[in-house]
């Protein structure tokens, strides 16, 4: 995978599509209403994510496949590694922080 796919997959929309769709299928307006991102961000994500098979859209709703699902639990590694920054959410408190 290139610097550009890891920048789209660790991107804060990727994160709250597919955070979104855990929960349930949704059209592209619902996932609007529910990610808070422009029209064209949105579409740049979802489209990305359904070219690495992270999504898939049937009957004009889209829902998180396996993959998909393994990246979300990927990010949110990262998140309680590293706190929520651009995420706006918060997996858990730092089990150990690290002594120097």
């Amino acid at each position: 995978m290139d610097r550009e796919s890891y920048e789209r997959v660790l991107h804060p929309v990727t994160f709250r599509v597919l955070r979104s769709l855990m929960l349930r299928s949704a059209s592209f307006s619902d996932l609007l209403s529910s990610t808070g991102s422009d029209a064209t961000t949105l579409m740049d994500v979802v489209t990305f994510l359904c070219e690495i098979g992270a999504v898939e859209k049937e009957d004009g709703e889209y829902a998180i496949t396996e993959k998909g699902y393994t990246i979300l639990r990927l990010i949110e590694g990262l998140i309680e590694i590293v706190g929520r920054g651009a995420y706006g959410y918060d997996v858990g408190k730092q089990k150990q922080r690290a002594r120097w």
